[in-house]
């Protein structure tokens, strides 16, 4: 089941009309299939490690559904986004969608999840997702496939 952050629905109304922002980001969203690249940024973001060990093990098994290549920007966003979350001074929901510019569901999210992870943290981890980036790409990587480097990259997120 899909959950959408919508103040202004009412509990009792069947039938609702979105506006044309909302309406593309919805479609965007609902797109996601099993597995996909932005529920392990999400599982991630949250510290949901069983979560997100699945979805690597997923990944192992089906190479196409996950390539390093492109789920490290996916977590170089998260993180980045984080990181400016830290220090916008206003932390209204609003002010962090306007600055970050993200939808204001997102910026609610990034703001519950900012606490899983303090500035010092995410600098390293953006460190550590350039380090995976040049690995994946062939570069001080003799030995490792994709799916072992994603695992490790993965752990030490979760875990360093």
């Amino acid at each position: 089941m899909s959950v959408f952050y919508a103040p202004s629905l009412q509990n009792e109304q069947t039938h609702y009309q979105l506006s044309e922002e909302e309406s593309k980001h919805c479609i965007r969203v609902l797109r996601m299939q099993e597995g996909a690249a932005i529920q392990l940024v999400n599982a991630i973001a949250q510290k949901q490690a069983d979560k997100a060990f699945k979805i690597v093990q997923y990944f192992e098994y089906n190479p196409k559904a996950g390539e390093l290549v492109v789920i490290v920007p996916a977590l170089f966003k998260l993180f980045s986004q984080l990181m400016r979350v830290h220090f916008t001074p206003n932390k209204s929901r609003e002010a962090i969608a306007s600055s970050v510019g993200v939808h204001p569901f997102v910026a609610g999210e990034l703001l519950a999840n900012r606490q899983n992870y303090d500035p010092k943290k995410i600098a390293a981890i953006i460190a550590l997702l350039h380090e995976y980036d040049l690995k994946a790409k062939g570069v001080g990587n003799s030995q490792m496939n994709s799916a072992e480097l994603l695992k490790e990259m993965v752990f030490q997120i979760l875990y360093a």
